[in-house]
């Protein structure tokens, strides 16, 4: 039988760049004379093998900005390998306007990328793949000459966030975790829809091991659809959606003619300010079950009241031994009633809105035994107090309405409630250390020690915390 420790160097040195990235460093432990093979190789830039391997996961294991996309395809033209290395896409903000004119995007200016046919081919070979190519050659238009053609081809993806991702996810074969934040672009063509609902329709399976998607704004045109196409990758486990305009408003359905939607594997929740019609977002997450996190921004608007309760009905039934972290919270504060809470039986961190958990005004007395479960560890509290119409918050109106909960908790730790570790409360808008938009509120350091030093001598961490986002 063939053994790779009495195998020669030759042999060894030919197998070796066969190996796929991910598999390198694990089969260079395979035995001794792999791994010495592994660190004397030369590789391109004068490194051994796994030397240069590490430096390339050092380069592009996370793409982290928009000008990172016209060098990374190049990378690729020389060694499709590279986009094996690749684990994460994580752009930030980005305020980006399309230019079409030649030269005024310094992308533009670099000829080893813009008028390079490899990348082109590329790129045309991952619209396919999506089944966009149509729709991007209709966008990009066709030039007077054909090296015009690629320059403006391989532009128009390194200005547009959303039409760098939608060409490179087909391209990056391991990539785990996709993470977009708020951008704004001038493209009348709305690639992130196209790009979601086409995974299903693929011609080669794509995103295989995706597990996170985290995007701040998923586009215009993007609606309920285009999120129940995320969920239905089978690898993803992790879904934040913070903005989603709603098309149009749309009535009501009968029960019999409710839409029904597969079940997924998503494990944690986010969806934040979705926009959504209630009815349809209630349909939709009967489709999650034993979610471990969620978090829900309740979209009513200021003047509207959020009713919790068919939507805690839906967490009860559907993962009610599962959820251990929970945010609730409306835009407003305003909410028609109190969860049972007590009900998630392995619930151990709660952000909620004062008025979902506790009465108002509050009083002295409060027997929290019967409001939370005994497996609580942490708890945030958001006062979406109203202002009178000269009233500001400050550091006493903060420990008036402070001082009888936290005096209440205290008792409850020593006396009954002793799962609770972490207390934490937010004020208003959550701006209490935002010294870019105004001064911090006077005295509230004062404050805050005082409390830290009450609730330390009952074993309980207190702290003020800026509003989750």
């Amino acid at each position: 039988m063939a053994n790779l420790s009495t195998a020669p160097p030759e042999i060894i040195s030919m197998i070796l760049p066969l190996v796929l990235p991910e598999d390198l460093e694990n089969f260079a432990q395979c035995c001794k004379a792999v791994h010495q093979q592994a660190d004397r190789k030369k590789g391109n830039n004068g490194h051994s093998l796994l030397q240069e391997h590490r430096i390339l996961i050092k380069k592009y294991s996370v793409l982290t900005d928009l000008d990172d996309v016209g060098p990374f395809l190049k990378a690729m033209t020389a060694d499709q390998r590279i986009a094996r290395y690749v684990l994460k896409i994580n752009f930030g903000r980005s305020l980006r306007v399309e230019m079409y004119k030649w030269g005024t995007d310094r992308i533009w200016e670099d000829r080893n990328i813009s008028e390079d046919w490899k990348v082109y081919d590329l790129l045309m070979s991952a619209a396919k793949t999506i089944r966009m190519n149509y729709h991007f050659l209709r966008y990009i238009g066709k030039g007077y000459r054909y090296q015009n053609h690629i320059k403006r081809t391989i532009g128009s993806v390194c200005v547009n966030t959303e039409l760098a991702i939608a060409l490179l996810l087909p391209l990056l074969p391991n990539i785990s975790a996709l993470s977009l934040q708020w951008h704004w672009t001038d493209s009348p063509y709305d690639w992130t829809k196209h790009w979601i609902t086409n995974l299903a329709n693929s011609s080669t399976p794509i995103l295989k091991k995706l597990k996170e998607v985290n995007v701040h704004l998923l586009g215009q045109g993007c609606a309920l659809p285009e999120i129940v196409c995320l969920t239905a990758l089978p690898s993803l486990q992790r879904l934040a959606i913070w903005k989603l305009e709603s098309p149009f408003p749309s009535v009501p359905q009968i029960p019999s003619q409710r839409q029904s939607y597969t079940h997924n594997t998503v494990s944690n929740l986010k969806l934040w300010n979705t926009g959504m019609d209630t009815w349809l977002l209630y349909d939709y997450l009967e489709s999650f079950d034993n979610l471990k996190s969620f978090s829900f921004l309740g979209q009513t608007l200021v003047t509207e009241i959020f009713d919790p309760m068919p939507l805690f009905a839906i967490l009860l039934s559907h993962s009610k031994s599962t959820l251990t972290k929970l945010s609730l919270r409306s835009c407003n504060g305003n909410a028609t009633a109190k969860p049972p809470f007590k009900q998630l039986e392995v619930l151990k961190e709660l952000y909620v809105d004062w008025q979902m958990l506790l009465p108002q005004p509050y009083v002295v007395g409060e027997n929290w035994e019967a409001i939370l479960p005994q497996s609580m560890e942490a708890l945030t509290i958001h006062d979406h107090y109203h202002l009178d119409k000269f009233e500001d918050w400050n550091a006493q109106l903060i420990t008036t309405r402070l001082d009888p909960v936290v005096e209440d908790l205290i008792s409850c730790k020593t006396g009954g409630l002793p799962g609770i570790s972490d207390f934490s409360f937010t004020a208003g808008h959550g701006l209490l250390y935002r010294p870019e938009y105004w001064m911090p509120l006077v005295g509230l350091s004062e404050m805050e020690l005082g409390f830290r030093n009450r609730c330390e001598l009952a074993g309980l961490r207190f702290s003020f915390k800026e509003a989750e986002e």
